[in-house]
């Protein structure tokens, strides 16, 4: 093995030993809610689609209003009295797309990934000359004309990062900020509430109101187990925030309950 790669790849984890370090540090501060959680948003546009650039340049720190909301919201719901639960900051729009997620889900191919992506994350961090975030969540948009299945999208408790792939239409954008606050909260340490296989809502944890009788169909959405359970074998995606609540369980999880 080469010196330069020996170096290379001790430089590697030297920054992943740091990244660790921080988030094991800092998660009890983040999970009680006495202070915002600073959460930065990164808008790629994930096309040469002029009307992908458009609306992504046309992304503002207001445009994710609704999230805030939402969590502040659910906090009191859960009898928790946050003034504001995140302090959300928008960058600027980038071409540079994140590291591919692996199809492969096999541990090595996982860990290599993950080793890249928080490299990559506290590189693009380090462009900004800003107070460090708490949680990155990068975005990329997509001309729903062009694509019609999305990528999955992932949130990484470990590094606090994820990688959402959302639809650049205004009519998207509710549906959008359900999927950019699934994968917030699975940085804050919330775990998902569905059947992979299926994606259909697990009970109860993954019910909204899984007291409902009769249970099925529910009206709203339990945000990690991600949709609207129509009946034990059907659900349909919610179309914003306002069809969606934070469970008992995943209160829990991130320390809002």
């Amino acid at each position: 093995m080469s010196v330069f790669k020996i170096v290379r790849i001790s430089l590697l984890l030297i920054i992943l030993a740091h990244v660790v370090l921080s988030t094991y540090v800092t998660q009890p501060r983040i999970t009680d809610w006495s202070n915002p959680v600073w959460v930065y948003i990164y808008p790629i546009i994930g096309d040469n689609n002029d009307a992908t650039q458009e609306y992504v340049e046309s992304i503002d720190d207001n445009h994710y209003s609704q999230m805030e909301a939402f969590l502040k919201s659910e906090a009191n719901r859960h009898g928790r009295e946050i003034g504001s639960p995140i302090f959300l900051q928008v960058t600027k729009p980038s071409y540079e797309h994140p590291p591919i997620v692996p199809s492969n889900a096999n541990p090595l191919n996982i860990a290599w990934w993950s080793l890249r992506m928080r490299v990559w994350s506290w590189r693009t961090e380090r462009q900004y000359d800003r107070a460090k975030p708490d949680v990155q969540i990068f975005v990329i948009y997509h001309d729903p004309s062009q694509v019609q299945m999305l990528e999955r999208s992932i949130g990484v408790q470990k590094g606090r990062v994820g990688i959402v792939n959302a639809f650049a239409r205004r009519l998207m954008k509710g549906q959008n900020q359900v999927v950019i606050t699934h994968e917030l909260l699975h940085t804050l340490g919330a775990t998902d509430k569905y059947e992979p296989s299926s994606n259909q809502p697990i009970y109860p944890d993954g019910i909204a109101n899984p007291d409902r009788k009769p249970l099925y169909p529910q009206v709203k959405a339990e945000i990690m187990g991600g949709r609207i359970a129509l009946s034990p074998m059907d659900a349909i995606m919610p179309r914003s925030l306002t069809d969606v609540i934070i469970g008992q369980k995943t209160a829990t999880e991130i320390g809002m309950y």
